[in-house]
């Protein structure tokens, strides 16, 4: 165990310029993503829907990431969970807006306890 608490981070990105394309794209942003949180991927699956809007999770060591995208919205949600207290959410953030082009942005964060105290 890195830490006694896991973090979530959840970035809302409104009013996109640079939505992807391909899933090609998003797989090397998740990647990205990973890098900056300091966090190793081991697993991830993706889903592209009908209407063009993309999902992509990924497993990894620490807890996960999921990234989604709907076109029609021009709205990106990227979230990321990890025990490691070198995590730096707010790097990924920073990567995230400026990667996707956004406008408006909305962050939230929490310390998640791993174990009950007595």
């Amino acid at each position: 165990m890195r830490g006694e608490f896991e973090k979530e981070a959840t970035i809302v990105l409104y009013e996109c310029e640079n939505l992807q394309r391909d899933m090609e794209e998003m797989r090397k942003i998740l990647a990205e993503i990973a890098k900056i949180a300091q966090v190793k991927i081991v697993a991830s699956c993706e889903y592209q829907h009908e209407g063009g809007a993309k999902s992509m999770s990924a497993i990894v060591e620490e807890s996960f990431i999921s990234l989604d995208e709907w076109r029609e919205y021009g709205t990106v949600i990227v979230r990321v969970a990890s025990c490691n207290p070198n995590s730096n959410f707010k790097e990924v953030e920073k990567y995230a807006k400026e990667r996707f082009g956004c406008k408006e942005a909305r962050y939230y964060e929490r310390e998640i306890p791993l174990y009950l105290t007595k």
